[in-house]
């Protein structure tokens, strides 16, 4: 099975349009680094990949992170949930069901420069 690709911490319009193009699966966009409205605004313009909300334990406030109910996945501490289970108040954080960041090709914008992610995604397509 070959390995979904996840654009992870993109930090704008123009790298969440570029990585859809090239056929992303899965974009990531990071609470702590781009406001709601910004990641709104990115979400309304792509189509045909799936969203990805980026939380740490130090933005694990569950009440507040119910506007993101409609994104499919949250990326916590790099382990990606289905975004149903993640926000279900009754389910222990240790019983959540995670995918770890190994099943997916991760094209990481907080780690690689643009350049490195173009080269990436055309080695991956």
């Amino acid at each position: 099975m070959d390995k979904k690709k996840y654009a992870r911490n993109v930090p704008s319009l123009r790298e969440a349009r570029y990585c859809a193009g090239m056929g992303a699966d899965l974009v990531g966009f990071n609470i702590a680094e781009l406001s709601e409205l910004e990641i709104q605004s990115i979400a309304g313009w792509l189509a045909g990949v799936d969203f990805c909300i980026i939380v740490d334990d130090k933005e694990l406030d569950f009440k507040d992170l119910q506007k993101w109910a409609d994104c499919k996945y949250f990326d916590f501490n790099g382990k990606i949930c289905l975004s149903e289970m993640f926000l279900d108040e009754h389910i222990p954080l240790a019983s959540k069901v995670f995918e770890d960041l190994a099943q997916y090709h991760v094209i990481d914008f907080a780690l690689q420069t643009w350049e490195e992610a173009e080269e990436m995604f055309e080695k991956l397509s």
